[in-house]
């Protein structure tokens, strides 16, 4: 089970998640547990964003992984930072 917690104030956010997830082999009948998995993923550069993921790692329609298609949504708005959250949102739901 994935923890996670955002807290927020009049001048900043910090965000905490646990690094473990447990993997199913049907086959074997058994599960696997690792416990080194990024979870929070920054937009870097002068984006003040970061994505938290839990469940599937990956984007359902294609298969990728999460990781991926932030970075790739990061290089595709580029260096300069967007003016609010919500202009994020709608350029990421159009991504």
């Amino acid at each position: 089970m994935t923890s996670q917690i955002v807290l927020m104030n009049s001048h900043s956010v910090s965000i905490a998640s646990d690094s473990a997830v447990t993997i199913s082999n049907p086959k074997k009948g058994e599960m696997i547990t690792f416990n080194s998995v990024n979870k929070i993923f920054h937009m870097g550069g002068k984006h003040d964003l970061a994505f938290v993921i839990s469940g599937n790692a990956n984007f359902p329609p294609g298969g990728i992984a999460w990781s991926r298609v932030i970075g790739m949504f990061a290089k595709k708005i580029g260096e300069e930072p967007l003016p609010t959250v919500d202009e994020y949102v709608k350029k990421f739901q159009r991504f």
